[in-house]
């Protein structure tokens, strides 16, 4: 089956200092229609540098030096500056991590909303006497769209400023604003990591909800295993910039076959065992320093010679992939520490 996202061979890197370091290596990930794929790793590992990169939002300094990006038969990184307008929006949206500062405190949630329409393919674009008619038919999609993210008395909501809303109302904007031109791929990155819990099961139901409804294929970026576990059909997890394991989630959290991602399992705290927290020893690799071999091995309780020769390679395993030098029938497992 043909991938609404496909990734191949994706490298990125940053100038630091004058030189060039790579942060993302050869990454291959695929997303089929109405699937949510989960990213997940510890802070700095590529994921938010992954995500800009299929918005091609990359900061300053980033570049794109190999790979490709297609999005429902888009080539991305090929598009000129109209095209990328109309990608932006139409094919695919973000959901930015931060619902705080993501909104312009300057604009109400209505004049928001009506930017995006008429940045991005917007009907503002047609003759000048079916104006009033169409910004009539903007009103009408945008009070919808806040409906359907479960916002109540949407027409104050397009009143107002974002300082009269809560985080939780801010981050629905957030999502409104992204689906509101139904996009058919739709990036999620850390959209709950700023909101309290009981916000953060809420908008995870939101997002399942919508995908159910329209067939959104989604690609949620996450430090949180819980919620990549609530949310997600499949997961891939990063390390250093490189993807160490895929697999559905059921099987991937029930036998993790990396040693990175069982480390990671086991430090989920448990609410039934009130044992010691588990940490993974260490720190992950400076881009301006990378380890030759497993960039994991100076953490991984489980090295071998081998694992500092050389990088081993993504192999296809039964339901996933795994980059690990150990067979997967003598690689030693740990308990993991989480309840899903």
């Amino acid at each position: 089956m043909s991938g609404v996202l496909e990734i191949a061979g994706l490298t990125v890197s940053y100038r630091v200092r004058g030189r060039r370091r790579t942060a993302l290596h050869d990454i291959s990930l695929t997303a089929t229609a109405g699937e949510i794929l989960g990213l997940v790793g510890e802070s700095g590992c590529g994921k938010s540098t992954l995500a800009n990169a299929v918005l091609r939002l990359l900061p300053a300094g980033g570049e794109v030096i190999g790979g490709a990006i297609t999005v429902a038969g888009a080539t991305v990184l090929a598009l000129d500056d109209p095209a990328l307008r109309r990608y932006r929006g139409e094919t695919a949206a973000m959901i930015f991590q931060d619902p705080f500062t993501s909104l312009n405190p300057s604009f109400t949630i209505g004049t928001q909303l009506s930017l995006v329409q008429r940045a991005h393919g917007g009907r503002e674009d047609q003759q000048k006497d079916q104006r009033k008619d169409q910004r009539k038919d903007q009103r009408q999609d945008q009070i919808a769209a806040l409906v359907e993210v479960g916002l109540p008395d949407p027409e104050s909501v397009l009143r107002a400023y974002p300082h009269r809303l809560s985080g939780g109302q801010r981050q629905r904007v957030m999502i409104a604003m992204a689906l509101l031109l139904r996009p058919t791929l739709l990036v999620a990155d850390e959209p709950t990591s700023a909101l309290d819990v009981t916000t953060q099961a809420q908008i995870l139901q939101l997002l399942r909800g919508l995908r159910d409804k329209h067939g959104t294929t989604i690609l949620f970026v996450s430090h949180d295993l819980g919620s990549v576990a609530q949310l997600c059909d499949r997961v891939a997890v990063m390390y250093a910039g490189r993807i160490v394991e895929t697999g559905l989630v059921d099987a991937l959290f029930a036998a993790p076959r990396h040693p990175y991602t069982t480390a990671l399992l086991a430090a989920i705290p448990s609410w039934r065992h009130a044992t010691e927290l588990v940490t993974i020893p260490g720190q992950p690799p400076q881009l301006v320093d990378p380890p030759v071999g497993c960039a994991f091995a100076a953490r991984c309780a489980h090295t071998v010679d081998l694992c500092t020769e050389a990088e081993p390679p993504l192999v296809s395993l039964s339901g996933g992939q795994v980059r690990c030098v150990l067979p997967e029938a003598t690689r030693p497992r740990q308990p993991t520490g989480g309840d899903r």
